[in-house]
């Protein structure tokens, strides 16, 4: 990724996939991609490539996403707070295009939101994420996620998942949604996707929280 990090936008792409299956294997591999300089290469390259490059787009968010979710290895999350992982997945969430890339655009939007949705369980992510523009990024990304799609019904259940973390914690969790517009997204949501009753029940609960 150092050595064509200006020159092959499309490689570097292929990098960030095999980091992100690397990060989702159990055992050492999440620990040794933060360790190792992946977790450094993977925010590099989603700045340098990110906004024009839709498998670096897709493929450095799945592996911020798999880093995300590993449980019982508090120094994971840590090294993606401090890295400024955060940061780099919300400017890779407002690159999405979820109309053009469709199934590219709308994983890569879920891959984003699932993040948040994790590290929002504590409170030092949960105050990151917020700081870092994702509510509103998110907001946007519901009201304009095209309706009547499967795809972009799980991404809208992934967003419910990352606005809980916010809607059933602290009272300043709660402002933050309201001040962003979430109300008004997850109503949207729930117009869009009348027949997913997951969904329909998270949005509901969420908005019965304001």
């Amino acid at each position: 990724m150092k050595a064509f990090s200006s020159t092959s936008p499309s490689l570097i792409g292929d990098a960030c996939l095999a980091l992100a299956n690397l990060a989702a294997t159990k055992g050492l591999g999440p620990a040794a991609v933060c360790e190792k300089g992946g977790l450094t290469a993977l925010i590099a390259a989603a700045h340098a490539h990110g906004a024009t490059e839709p498998k670096v787009r897709e493929w450095s968010a799945a592996a911020l996403a798999n880093l995300a979710s590993v449980t019982g290895t508090p120094d994971v999350h840590e090294s993606i707070l401090e890295g400024g992982g955060a940061g780099a997945a919300v400017m890779l969430l407002k690159a999405c295009d979820l109309t053009s890339e469709r199934e590219g655009g709308l994983r890569c939007a879920r891959f984003c939101l699932g993040l948040w949705a994790h590290l929002g369980r504590e409170p030092d992510g949960s105050e990151e994420c917020v700081s870092c523009g994702f509510v509103h990024a998110a907001v946007k990304v519901l009201l304009d996620a095209p309706p009547q799609v499967p795809a972009a019904a799980a991404l809208a259940s992934e967003a419910c998942r990352a606005f809980a973390t916010l809607a059933f914690g602290a009272a300043e969790g709660k402002a933050a949604l309201r001040e962003s517009g979430a109300r008004r997204a997850l109503t949207a949501a729930c117009d869009k996707y009348p027949t997913e009753p997951e969904l329909q029940q998270m949005a509901r609960a969420l908005l019965s929280e304001f």
